[in-house]
């Protein structure tokens, strides 16, 4: 047996794979920029000129709890056992290709309009967006692409 090629030279190998994965991954955790200072441009949902810019629409509909069947958790804590009643919110419109046309249309202006009577209160807000190649002066090819949300839980 050689120990130098069979042993050292397959260590050394490895080491120094992990040392420039090391370096690689450090290199990239330290270049937060894309973060840093001002965005490019700033697209506001909550105005009319910003919901014009993305060619936006947004809708509204409350959400209901309703009665449902799910899996009871199995002894690995998920929901594998039997099936038992449990809550659901109706509609479940998470999904990108939910059909919202018949929920209500509003302008943008109008976002922080009370829409329930409080207390006890599911909703849902949607709007479709399109990413232009431009937003202003702005090249979008190639950006990320970053979405600043607020919400205001009155009903607390």
């Amino acid at each position: 047996m050689n120990y130098f090629r069979e042993i050292v030279i397959p260590s050394l190998v490895m080491l120094l794979a992990a040392l420039v994965m090391l370096l690689a991954a450090a290199s990239l955790l330290a270049d937060d920029s894309m973060f840093n200072g001002a965005p490019l441009v700033s697209v506001d949902l909550g105005s009319d000129t910003g919901i014009t810019l993305i060619k936006g629409q947004w809708r509204y509909n409350d959400a209901k709890i309703v009665d449902a069947d799910f899996f009871a958790p199995g002894p690995e804590g998920q929901p594998t056992g039997k099936m038992i009643k449990a809550k659901d919110i109706s509609p479940r419109a998470g999904g990108k290709g939910f059909d919202d046309p018949a929920w209500e249309k509003f302008s943008a202006v109008d976002i922080m309009k009370r829409r329930t009577a409080g207390r006890l209160a599911f909703n849902w807000y949607r709007i479709n967006l399109t990413l232009h190649e431009r937003i202003g002066t702005i090249n979008t090819a190639g950006k990320t692409v970053v979405f600043e949300t607020l919400v205001d839980d009155y009903a607390e």
